[in-house]
């Protein structure tokens, strides 16, 4: 799990650094701070052996995957990515782990002829060619390239090129395995399908009482969880005491939304779980019922979980559950703008009791 994360170049932050990080992490904020992007960072470092993850972070925020123009002489697909669009700094994530070492992954975009001519020379020119014009010269002007180089904790060094050409898209050599697994979650959009198949998954291990334990918190009539087939459309569907059983979408926004984050964590074992907007769909006076469900769930499957808000009542909520529970494994952390500078600001227990007694703004 993490214990400080840094990101450096990407997007809206020049360098960042979060300190204190526990199990359950709520990131706050002011609009246009970088809550998502800090989500964002954490979601490629913890797919370090993944590169074309790059190119989906847009479709999080609702903009469609766009097909790539070789020759078009456009800039490079992944410069949006880095800090006021300069590619000739590398984005780099940092992360440091609580049962020890650390973790890096940087980003860099080849642009520069001599180097495209060395990829090509030694790793593209194995591939078939593209016809008799597929030489360096064809390749340096109608190639993108992203450099992934990544260090483990071992300090054992790997690199990576994410390429685009008339090809196609692919990765060489081929990636590992990612180290751990990790999960995003959208602030709006649901993903029934993806629901569907976490609850097989969860069924064939044998699990759902984990699940159903966890919405009971929700919803106490509940009694049972099953997959049935509507009109050819598989979704999940409980027993809460009516002569039928309801699809778990008609017993409200609130459950259906609780059942799909923990479906992900259920699916993100050991691993890390990003939630964008953690208060949409669920009624102020339900917050702390949510965060227990969150806390048990995340530490039956040992999953860590960042999640962003805009909510007072959120953050409250949180505090008090974990103030009453045996360990306030919580933080909350809030990003500041200074200047053309992001920093961050986290909260202890003591400091964020202190705060809120104070009514001082926190989000």
């Amino acid at each position: 799990m993490y214990e400080q994360f840094q990101v450096q170049n990407f997007r809206n932050f020049t360098d960042l650094k979060i300190d204190g990080i526990e199990r359950i992490n709520l990131i706050t904020g002011l609009n246009d701070v970088g809550k998502t992007t800090l989500l964002e960072a954490i979601f490629l470092h913890s797919g370090e052996f993944n590169p074309t993850l790059t190119l989906y972070l847009n479709v999080f925020r609702g903009i469609e995957k766009q097909p790539i123009k070789v020759f078009s002489q456009d800039e490079s697909p992944w410069a949006p990515l880095f800090h006021d669009f300069n590619i000739n700094e590398p984005i780099k994530f940092i992360g440091h782990y609580k049962e020890g070492g650390q973790r890096t992954l940087s980003l860099r975009i080849i642009n520069n002829p001599e180097e495209l001519t060395q990829v090509y020379r030694s790793i593209l020119a194995k591939l078939p060619v593209i016809n008799k014009e597929d030489t360096d010269a064809y390749f340096t002007r109608s190639a993108y390239v992203l450099e992934y180089d990544c260090e483990d904790e071992q300090n054992q060094r790997s690199k990576y090129f994410y390429i685009i050409d008339p090809r196609g898209e692919s990765v060489v050599p081929l990636p590992l395995e990612m180290p751990y697994p990790a999960t995003f979650i959208l602030a709006r959009k649901w993903f029934a399908s993806d629901d569907v198949a976490r609850f097989v998954q969860l069924e064939k291990n044998k699990n759902v009482d984990t699940l159903l334990h966890v919405l009971k918190i929700i919803e106490p009539r509940l009694t049972k969880l099953t997959i049935l087939f509507e009109n050819g459309v598989p979704q999940i569907e409980g027993d809460v005491g009516l002569p039928k059983l309801v699809p778990l979408a008609l017993m409200g926004e609130g459950i259906t939304r609780l059942a799909s984050i923990v479906l992900a964590i259920s699916a993100t074992k050991n691993g890390v779980v990003l939630i964008d907007e953690i208060e949409n769909g669920f009624h102020y006076s339900k917050l702390s019922t949510v965060w227990q469900a969150l806390s048990e769930a995340s530490l039956l499957f040992n999953a860590q979980i960042f999640a962003t808000t805009h909510s007072f009542e959120c953050i409250k909520a949180a505090h008090e559950f974990f103030q009453e529970s045996p360990t306030y494994n919580f933080r909350l952390h809030r990003l500041e703008a200074i200047g053309n500078k992001i920093n961050t600001i986290t909260y202890d227990q003591g400091s964020l009791s202190a705060a809120l007694a104070s009514e001082f703004e926190v989000r």
